[in-house]
């Protein structure tokens, strides 16, 4: 197991890097009716049983008026989220499946990188810019991460980086106790 060494430690102070603060999201039903319907429908269903395609399929009328139905509540639930700075336990949960290459069950993934995902990033941000949208994301590489990041310095260069507030309280809370194991098939 890899693990931080001395990650108790404290971080070092760090100088701002921006002037700019980020102290507050808004979340707005219409955002979230947009993520029901683009969610990604090849991801394994979590520990919460729910699928993704449940979430986002839009193939007649009946699913169209459910994810209108899911849109408020889920709102509210992101909202809370925000007020109470807290990341809710059951979505630290995280259940891999490994993905094998074709000809051998010891290899896994897809064949893409970390330069993979910032390309194809990139490329969405960009296209938030052309049509005048905000783009707010933080990132993790998920292999192995966090029992290799310093979480006392995330925050810290986070803090520094502008984010602050509430967004800096659940960020810091979305990464403690997290948990992960893989499921073999």
């Amino acid at each position: 197991m890899m693990q931080v060494t001395d990650s108790e430690r404290q971080p070092p102070h760090l100088a701002p890097s921006t002037v700019s603060r980020m102290t507050e999201v808004v979340i707005k039903q219409a955002q979230v009716l947009h993520l029901l319907n683009t969610l990604d429908t090849s991801i394994a269903v979590g520990p919460d049983k729910v699928s993704p395609r449940l979430l986002c399929s839009c193939a007649d009328l009946r699913t169209r008026l459910l994810l209108l139905l899911l849109a408020p509540p889920l709102t509210c639930l992101f909202q809370l989220c925000l007020v109470q700075e807290i990341w809710p336990s059951l979505w630290k949960k995280v259940d891999f499946v490994p993905v094998h290459k074709k000809k051998s069950r010891s290899v896994v993934g897809k064949g893409r990188s970390a330069s993979d995902l910032l390309l194809n990033l990139c490329t969405k941000w960009h296209q938030s810019l052309d049509e005048s949208k905000i783009s707010c994301v933080v990132a993790l590489d998920k292999a192995g991460a966090f029992d290799r990041v310093w979480q006392s310095g995330l925050v810290m260069k986070l803090q520094a980086l502008g984010i602050a507030g509430s967004i800096l309280v659940l960020l810091n809370d979305y990464l403690q106790e997290r948990t992960q194991w893989s499921r073999i098939r």
